[in-house]
């Protein structure tokens, strides 16, 4: 994985909002467990910092 290509920090994006998605949904159907507390606010976190990386390195390819 090479984390200077922008499809594969979109691809690690998507993966942390899907992780904060199911997650979630567990918190929905009222699942408790007590480490998934924080987990899905971590995980936007993250993606929005790798996907803001990604769009950085996607603009500076295409020269936008």
């Amino acid at each position: 994985m090479n984390l200077n290509d922008p499809r594969d920090l979109l691809w690690m994006a998507g993966i942390c909002y899907g992780i904060s998605f199911v997650v979630g949904m567990l918190k929905t159907f009222r699942v408790e467990i007590e480490t998934l507390k924080n987990i899905p606010i971590l995980a936007i976190a993250c993606g929005f910092v790798i996907q803001t990386r990604a769009l950085y390195l996607r603009g500076l390819e295409v020269h936008g």
